[in-house]
């Protein structure tokens, strides 16, 4: 708990959160998002789109179907291990 603590505050300082009690239960932290911290999710998201795009576009065509296909596979993989423990 200290470290989702330690995670929101910081979150909080640089103004992309906000934090209030529930009123119904004091136990309860209510966590909001703030309109700064909603465009920097926006631009980190359109940052990350434009990097994948420039990878896969320097990967080709054929790599980049053949690296979903193989991606496809190693997720049901995961998913197929991990569900058995």
């Amino acid at each position: 708990m200290a470290r989702i603590s330690t995670i929101l505050r910081s979150l909080e300082e640089k103004g992309h959160i906000e934090r209030r009690m529930d009123l119904h239960d004091r136990r309860t932290v209510l966590v909001n998002l703030t309109a700064e911290g909603q465009e920097r999710i926006t631009g980190e998201l359109s940052r990350m789109r434009n990097e994948l795009a420039t990878v896969f576009t320097a990967m080709g065509e054929l790599d980049t179907k053949e690296f979903i296909r193989l991606s496809k596979i190693f997720s049901k993989t995961v998913k197929a291990c991990l569900s058995t423990e």
